[in-house]
């Protein structure tokens, strides 16, 4: 009885371990598909999408992805937050992922595994608040206007965001770039660690905590409070 209960266990952690990080290969047919979900002000995309969030009075979230591999995406609401990407438990190869999502207003986004986001027509549109966070090797561009802004950026990721805030407050590790060079703040406190590179522009505070070798570049004359240690460093690029 003891060899027959080892035997089934064996079988069915083996059986577990070959579907688990199974490899599927995006087939060369593409399916288009459109979702009807509202009332949400948050995204979430992750698995390597390419992604296009573009402001609009209405809603609207469609997918353009391998034939074969509709049945392993993941679109769904939880709350106010939209999410869209693939099943955690497989990976894959040769996938083309894309999502094109319209929304009124944008509060968070949450970008992660390889993907790229592209955020347009949000210049116009000032929320109180603005998160965003960017982890892997995720890139993030957009014109944004907001009295807050948060940016948490880990990993190899690229953020580049223009526009204006009252206040940013940017969160680097790893080795990721923020770059606001085109974003307009009155004060931003900068907390970058790692081989991470922040470029800002601030015309009246700049806080900074600097570690490891990572890099602050700013523009704009700013009363300035910075704590540096290791080879981390702050230059002033006025032209």
């Amino acid at each position: 009885m003891k060899l027959i209960v080892s035997l089934f266990l064996m079988i069915v952690l083996v059986t577990g371990c070959q579907s688990f990080g199974e490899s599927i290969k995006g087939a060369d047919d593409l399916s288009t598909n459109g979702y009807d979900i509202i009332d949400f002000d948050k995204v979430k995309i992750h698995s390597a999408f390419d992604a296009k969030i573009t402001h609009s009075d209405d809603y609207g979230v469609a997918t353009t992805v391998n034939e074969n591999l509709v049945e392993y995406l993941i679109v769904e609401k939880n709350n106010d937050t939209l999410t869209i990407g693939l099943k955690p438990t497989f990976s894959f190869t040769n996938q083309h992922l894309e999502c094109v999502i319209a929304m009124p207003n944008l509060k968070k986004i949450d970008v992660s595994g390889a993907s790229t986001v592209e955020c347009l027509g949000f210049e116009s549109i000032e929320e109180d608040t603005l998160e965003v966070k960017l982890s892997g090797a995720s890139k993030l561009t957009g014109t944004f206007k907001s009295d807050t802004m948060t940016i948490k950026s880990s990993g190899a990721s690229k953020t580049t965001l223009s526009g204006q805030a009252d206040t940013i407050k940017v969160k680097a590790s790893g080795a990721s770039t923020v770059n606001v060079l085109e974003l307009e703040a009155q004060k931003a406190d900068i907390d970058i660690s790692g081989a991470s590179h922040v470029n800002t522009y601030t015309t009246e505070q700049l806080i900074i905590d600097a570690s490891g070798a990572s890099k602050v570049s700013y523009k704009g004359t700013p009363a300035i409070q910075q704590d540096t240690s290791g080879a981390s460093s702050v230059k002033n690029i006025n032209e």
